[in-house]
C-alpha cells in the first residue's frame, strides 16, 4: 500500500483551530451562566452572573474578530470560506469551524468518507441473529457535529437542495433525530463538494450525481 503523505496543518490553520475551539468553550460557559439565571433563588448573585455573561460575550466577539481577520488576510482560507458560505444554511461559524477542524477536507476521497470521519454515518448494532435499528457511530469529530446542528435546521428551510432531500426522507418515514442527522450529513457533503470542485454552491447541480462525474458536471460533488 502506498498512502498519500500526510500534510500537517499550516501555522495559520493551527491558529484558526485554536481560536475556533476556544470560541466553542466560551460559548459553552456563556450557556451555563445563562441557565443559572433561570434557576431559583439567584437574586443575590444575579448581578454577578450577568456581569460574567457580558464578559463572555465580549470575549466571544473578540475571538470572532480574530478569526475573521486571520481568514481575510489569507487568500486561500478566504476563498474557502466564501465557497462554504455560498451554501444556504452555512454561516460564518460553521465555515470557520470546518476550516479549523478539517483543513484538509477536500483531500477526502468522497463525501461519505468525510461523513464517516466526522461521525455522521449510520451504524447497525448486531448481536447474534438480532439486528437493531441503525444510528450514528458517534465516533469522529464531535465539535463539527455540534456546530452542524443549527445550520442543518436552517438549511431545511432555506436551502432548496436540503429542503428537497428532507422532504424525500419524511416521505420515506424518517423523522426526528434520524432526519436531522441525515440532513447534517448531507450539508457536510455539500461543503465537501464546493471545496472539492472549487465552485460556489449552485442548486441546479445539486441533483444527487456522484463526485466521480465531476469532470462532466462541475458541481456534481455537491451531493457526494
Amino acid at each position: 500500500m502506498h498512502p498519500e503523505p500526510w500534510n500537517p496543518p499550516t501555522p495559520i490553520e493551527r491558529r484558526l483551530q485554536q481560536l475556533a475551539r476556544r470560541r466553542i468553550a466560551l460559548d459553552d460557559m456563556r450557556t451555563q451562566e445563562r441557565n443559572r439565571l433561570e434557576g431559583p433563588g439567584i437574586s443575590e448573585i444575579a448581578d454577578s452572573i450577568e456581569t460574567t455573561v457580558e464578559f463572555l460575550r465580549e470575549q466571544i466577539e473578540e475571538i470572532d474578530a480574530q478569526m475573521r481577520e486571520l481568514i481575510d488576510d489569507d487568500p486561500t482560507l478566504k476563498g474557502r470560506r466564501d465557497l462554504l458560505e455560498s451554501i444556504p444554511g452555512v454561516g460564518e461559524r460553521l465555515a470557520v469551524t470546518l476550516l479549523g477542524e478539517i483543513p484538509n477536507i477536500s483531500e477526502f476521497r468522497s463525501g461519505k468518507a468525510l461523513a464517516a470521519f466526522v461521525g455522521l454515518c449510520p451504524r447497525q448494532f448486531r448481536s447474534g441473529t438480532s439486528v437493531s435499528a441503525s444510528w450514528l457511530s458517534r465516533r469522529g469529530n464531535t465539535r463539527v457535529r455540534r456546530i452542524l446542528y443549527m445550520p442543518a435546521i436552517v438549511a431545511m428551510r432555506c436551502n432548496p437542495v436540503i429542503r428537497s432531500f428532507a422532504q424525500r426522507l419524511k416521505a420515506a418515514g424518517k423523522t426526528g433525530k434520524r432526519l436531522l442527522a441525515a440532513v447534517m450529513r448531507q450539508l457536510l457533503v455539500l461543503a465537501y463538494g464546493v471545496l472539492k470542485s472549487r465552485q460556489p454552491f449552485d442548486p441546479q447541480y445539486g441533483c444527487g450525481r456522484r463526485h466521480g462525474r465531476l469532470k462532466k458536471n462541475r458541481l456534481s460533488a455537491q451531493l457526494g
